[in-house]
C-alpha cells in the first residue's frame, strides 16, 4: 500500500483511504476496509476538483471492483463508474474525496 493513507472510522471499522488517485479514463484509488464496506464507500464517496468549496466538476458515481480484483489481502479499488470524467479534471494536481455520512473531505494526489 504506497502512498499516504488518510485513516478514517466508519461504522466502528476503521479504513484507510490511499490518497493516490489515479486519473485516466477513469478515476481508480485504494481502499483497506472489508468487501461490503469499501461497496458503501462507493456509494457515498464524492470526488471533485479544487478543495471543499470549490466548483470544479464532481465525480459521483463510483463502483467497487470484485473482491477478486484486489491489490493486496483486504484492500479494494473503487473506480468512477464511467468513462467521461470531466476535462476540467483533467490537468489537475490534486482532487478532493468526501463522504458525506461523516462529515470528513480529504485531498488526493492525482497520477496521471
Amino acid at each position: 500500500m504506497k502512498g499516504s493513507k488518510v485513516e478514517l472510522l466508519y461504522h466502528g471499522h476503521k479504513i484507510k483511504i490511499v490518497q493516490e488517485i489515479l486519473l485516466g479514463k477513469r478515476l481508480l484509488f485504494a481502499i483497506a476496509a472489508p468487501h461490503n464496506l469499501a461497496k458503501e464507500i462507493a456509494r457515498e464517496i464524492v470526488v471533485r476538483g479544487g478543495n471543499a468549496n470549490g466548483g470544479k466538476p464532481i465525480v459521483k458515481d463510483f463502483i467497487v471492483l470484485p473482491d477478486n480484483v484486489s491489490c493486496a489481502n483486504g484492500m479494494y479499488f473503487i473506480s468512477s463508474n464511467e468513462n467521461n470524467i470531466p476535462s476540467s479534471l483533467l490537468n489537475m494536481n490534486k482532487l478532493y474525496g468526501q463522504i458525506s455520512s461523516m462529515a470528513v473531505g480529504f485531498t488526493f494526489n492525482v497520477r496521471h
